[in-house]
């Protein structure tokens, strides 16, 4: 072992963590001698650029102490908070230089700690993407028994789906038995409902159905939910025919009256782009039963609605009756300049009408 490693690996051992007085406040490593004595080190090591000094810290990979750093050890605890040194880990990693190794066998144990932190998420990802089978190994093993929190929190939200994104979905088994029981509220929450989409985009419709299920009970309302409408548009997108299905039985009903929603106009057009056929037909007819504020003229007219009145366009063959409603409510100047019903007119070639 290098002289440099053996010192960095004594510095991490569990009964030696530094005092005040061997800290170095400047660099945050510990450091000897007095305050006068470390001014005049740092002016003789000044030259040396800040991932020098970092990586010099480091124990070789081949060290039988180098995973003795823990979460909270000082400098790993710090390293999450620390923009500079994170880049300089992420710099080291992808520079693939013989240290990336040990920075890896360094950095792994620390993964539930940095993951919390606002720059130690980046570096556990960033060992994600380049760390191969073996360190997604060690991430899922650090992260188990904490996926729930991971899921609402900021920054550990994004090394959850890193590992969706990443790993095999036959290694993520684990992942869906601990958010099993808390799949609404995990599509109800802002962090969490990323992830519910990130499954439903890299994992086998079989593996997600049980999360998928505790789901569809409460479709009208996650369609209406600003976060949770994310999920539907998900699942009508990348979901099983029969998921879609029952969604659209569900919120069929209230098609008018969603397709004016702020939210879950969103899912209205997400169901008419990918629900097949017999979804289209189920919403188109909904929509042409609305009656007075829900009526299709005044759905088009709307700020949300017109964007689903748009989608109807889209439909091969477009239904003639929605065309001869929307011709008809252009001949009587019902849609007025500045209207929202204008892009609904020039969506399906009707021209808007001119103001004199």
């Amino acid at each position: 072992m290098s002289t440099a490693a053996a010192a960095c690996t004594s510095s991490f051992a569990p009964d030696s963590q530094p005092t005040s007085s061997q800290m170095d406040t400047t660099t945050g490593f510990a450091g000897g001698g007095s305050s006068s004595s470390g001014k005049k080190a740092r002016k003789s090591k000044s030259k040396k650029s800040k991932k020098e000094k970092f990586f010099a810290q480091l124990p070789a990979a081949d060290s039988p102490n180098a995973s003795v750093p823990q979460a909270e050890d000082y400098m790993l605890s710090a390293l999450g908070h620390d923009f500079d040194r994170c880049n300089a880990v992420i710099a080291e990693l992808e520079s693939g230089s013989e240290a990336c190794a040990a920075v890896l066998v360094w950095l792994l144990p620390a993964t539930k700690a940095l993951a919390f932190t606002k720059h130690g998420t980046r570096l556990v990802q960033k060992a994600m993407e380049l760390g191969g089978v073996s360190a997604h190994a060690q991430v899922a093993q650090e992260v188990t028994g904490c996926i729930s929190d991971l899921s609402r929190s900021p920054h550990g939200n994004h090394v959850v789906a890193k590992m969706i994104e990443v790993m095999p979905p036959a290694s993520l088994d684990f992942i869906l038995a601990e958010l099993k029981g808390e799949a609404v509220a995990v599509a109800r929450h802002q962090y969490g409902c990323r992830l519910l989409e990130r499954l439903l985009e890299h994992c086998p419709q079989w593996q997600v159905a049980s999360l998928v299920e505790e789901t569809l009970g409460d479709a009208e309302p996650l369609c209406r939910h600003p976060f949770g409408n994310f999920v539907m548009q998900h699942l009508f997108e990348h979901g099983s025919q029969a998921w879609k299905t029952k969604i659209a039985e569900q919120i069929v009903g209230e098609v008018p009256h969603l397709a004016k929603h702020r939210t879950a106009s969103h899912v209205v057009q997400r169901a008419l782009e990918f629900g097949g056929e017999e979804i289209q037909r189920m919403f188109v007819a909904a929509l042409l039963k609305g009656k007075g504020e829900l009526s299709l003229v005044e759905v088009a007219a709307s700020r949300y609605g017109s964007f689903v009145v748009e989608e109807l366009a889209n439909i091969d063959p477009c239904p003639e009756e929605v065309r001869e409603i929307l011709a008809e409510a252009k001949k009587n100047k019902v849609f007025e300049k500045g209207n929202f019903g204008n892009r609904a007119i020039n969506k399906f070639g009707f021209t808007p009408p001119q103001q004199p």
